[in-house]
């Protein structure tokens, strides 16, 4: 079927620890906006997401329920995480330009 095309996460892994990160439409962006962004990466960043969404009249709330999880799993990258299984390799050559 096309499941195996449909990467729901990602699994990444840094100094032993593995974590596993969302894919694709963020639900929890979705509900709870710059309150997830808060608890998630902190209050600088949740307020960059409130004012970008106020002045761009929710534009930017919309891009970013689409974008939100797949830049994450960049931050990730660019902070040195590395793809688990090959599968995670492969979403991240495609998503995110990664190069081994």
């Amino acid at each position: 079927g096309h499941s195996k095309f449909i990467i729901m996460s990602v699994k990444l892994k840094k100094n032993g620890v593995v974590k596993e990160v969302s894919t694709g439409f963020s639900w929890k962006y979705f509900f709870f906006g710059c309150l997830y962004v808060w608890a998630k990466q902190g209050f600088l960043k949740s307020c960059k997401h409130y004012f970008l969404t106020v002045i761009t009249l929710s534009i930017y709330y919309w891009i970013q329920c689409f974008k939100y999880n797949t830049n994450c799993v960049k931050d990730m990258v660019l902070d040195g995480y590395e793809p688990v299984t090959l599968e995670d390799e492969q979403y991240l050559k495609i998503n995110i330009n990664y190069e081994v």
